[in-house]
């Protein structure tokens, strides 16, 4: 037996089951034991727990009641209707629906997290109505701004009323503080004539800490601001072993394959600095996968984005 191939064949072996066990880590480390049931008078009704689109998690029902999920902001689809909602550990609350000329009134109720989401209820209620009455295009910077300073303050203060987790506690916080962010930064855009936060240099980028994987898998606008400024971060970097190394460094594996699955995307589309964006987003012990490498060297042939069909 040649034990110089046994040898390196191991030490692959348990780079593989390191990495495997790593990115398993990531996605399970905010699983949360819960015991959460669903009541409605209606049978037509359906209520489903669900993770945050593109989050690869899912709330666990065993007989009548969710066991497990992921931890933080999620949401609640009642039929076609979504509400924000959010779990800790071992909260433990009923959700009932009644629906009145097919208007759905939702209450909570329990031992521990029913007060909470009454509270993300009225917050979540409050935030649709100051969205649908925003006219983002014809409000003056400083108007917005004294609006959002407002409806900011109102939701901290009303946080601070109750004796919430210091965990939710600050989840909420950075939810209102990402949301304020958000929409001045997206008015600024507007006013410096670029409609997308793709357009935008990374110095535009509302002073925030992006690198929360908890965040970046709870919070959507946070998701959209971090992996944007990442990825931004990224091209700044003089080399890609620099880029590929601040990769590295980032909160968690998740955050890190998102804004290489980003670099991908970007590599097949034509990106000025395609074969750069390439080689960054190549995983880290191993070659491009085959379909991955096909799609880029038929867009450098055809001079198009690559088509997925």
């Amino acid at each position: 037996m040649d034990f110089g191939k046994f040898k390196i064949g191991y030490f692959f072996l348990l780079i593989v089951i390191t990495l495997f066990m790593s990115t398993l880590q990531a996605q399970q480390q905010f699983e949360t034991p819960i015991y959460i049931t669903t009541t409605t008078y209606d049978t037509d009704t359906r209520i489903t727990l669900l993770a945050n689109p593109g989050v690869d998690q899912q709330f666990v029902k065993i007989d009548t009641a969710y066991r497990s999920g992921l931890g933080g902001f999620n949401n609640l689809l009642v039929d076609d209707q979504i509400y924000s909602i959010h779990i800790e550990d071992f909260d433990d609350f009923n959700i009932a629906v009644f629906k009145t000329d097919s208007v759905a009134s939702i209450v909570y109720s329990g031992a521990q997290g029913a007060i909470k989401n009454d509270y993300i209820l009225a917050r979540y209620k409050s935030y649709q109505d100051f969205g649908k009455k925003l006219d983002l295009v014809a409000t003056p910077l400083d108007s917005l701004t004294k609006s959002l300073d407002s409806l900011t303050t109102y939701w901290a203060k009303q946080l601070e009323n109750y004796p919430f987790s210091e965990l939710f506690k600050k989840d909420e916080q950075m939810f209102l503080q990402t949301y304020q962010a958000y929409v001045q930064f997206s008015k600024q855009l507007l006013l410096s004539g670029k409609t997308n936060i793709e357009d935008a240099s990374l110095g535009e980028f509302p002073v925030i800490d992006y690198d929360k994987e908890r965040y970046f898998l709870t919070i959507a606008l946070y998701k959209k601001l971090s992996l944007e400024y990442h990825f931004k971060k990224m091209l700044s970097l003089e080399s890609v072993g620099k880029a590929r190394r601040y990769l590295r460094r980032l909160d968690g594996n998740i955050l890190d394959y998102a804004v290489r699955e980003k670099a991908y995307m970007q590599s097949i589309e034509h990106h000025p600095r395609a074969a750069d964006l390439y080689a960054i987003a190549k995983p880290r012990f191993e070659p491009h996968y085959a379909r991955d490498s096909r799609f880029y060297r038929k867009s450098k042939r055809n001079g198009m984005g690559a088509s997925f069909s």
